[in-house]
């Protein structure tokens, strides 16, 4: 996962932000999330095509 500096805005921040409408806020917050989730889809499903399939089903119906 990658790391978030000190001065960058939290995930609560970003969500709002993204509710708001801003279009960068969300890719933001699946930059700092998609390692976790990978692995996490990975470990469940035990392929990792399937993997990545629900992984961007699942950010795309955020």
């Amino acid at each position: 996962m990658d790391s978030v500096p000190p001065e960058a805005p939290s995930d609560s921040d970003l969500l709002a932000q993204h509710v708001a409408g801003d279009p960068d806020a969300f890719g933001e917050l699946v930059r700092r999330h998609r390692d976790r989730l990978w692995a996490v889809a990975v470990r469940t499903l035990g392929d990792r095509e399937e993997a990545a399939d629900a992984v961007q089903d699942a950010l795309v119906n955020a």
